[in-house]
């Protein structure tokens, strides 16, 4: 997946996989009962390249769509697709709203992608097109991530409920300072190396 400001800008030598970036790599998660080989650090990321690529088709195929006002699009060329593609015109229905679809038919690939949306909230709160119902429950998802929420809500164009980010804020700093106390533990003062020789010295 990839933007372009307008046609210029587009990229024709692009790779056609997509790569997770090394913060979702890292931090997200997400644990299926039923697939014991799921939920494990950086695995969930690993599933959900395996599973978006694989989308793709072989040889993976991607089109670039002109987007205009209102959410329709007009396509452009690709790369492997059908010479009767480019210049079809697509309804907004037609794009995911968060840019990745949860239509699935394997019911444990439709929950990885739901969670992947829900690890993102802290950013999907950046767009101002959210309904209310929404930005809340994005509010609410977001709380798993208090430090993001913590450096950016002043960037969010509307907060529904200012006293869950309140509390999400003061748990971000709740946190930074016990890192803080964690860090201070684990150096050892100089001062303290030096008034305190070995039984052997």
């Amino acid at each position: 997946m990839n933007s372009a400001v307008d046609e210029t800008g587009i990229d024709d030598y692009q790779l056609l996989d997509w790569r997770a970036g090394q913060l979702c790599k890292q931090s997200f998660n997400f644990v299926d009962l039923e697939r014991a080989d799921v939920g494990t650090y950086g695995c969930a990321a690993d599933h959900l390249i395996e599973y978006i690529n694989s989308c793709a088709g072989t040889p993976p195929a991607a089109q670039w769509f002109e987007r205009k006002q209102g959410g329709f699009a007009i396509a452009l060329h690709g790369h492997n697709i059908h010479e009767s593609l480019p210049g079809r015109m697509l309804d907004v229905e037609d794009f995911p709203e968060y840019f990745i679809s949860t239509r699935h038919v394997d019911d444990y690939y439709a929950s990885l992608v739901r969670k992947f949306i829900e690890w993102q909230s802290p950013w999907l709160l950046l767009l101002d097109t959210l309904v209310p119902e929404k930005r809340q429950y994005f509010e609410q998802c977001a709380r798993k991530q208090a430090t993001i929420v913590d450096q950016q809500y002043l960037l969010y164009p509307e907060i529904i409920d200012e006293s869950f980010i309140r509390a999400t804020r003061v748990e971000a700093r709740m946190r930074r300072t016990q890192k803080q106390d964690v860090n201070q533990d684990e150096v050892m003062s100089t001062f303290y190396i030096e008034l305190n020789p070995s039984p052997t010295e």
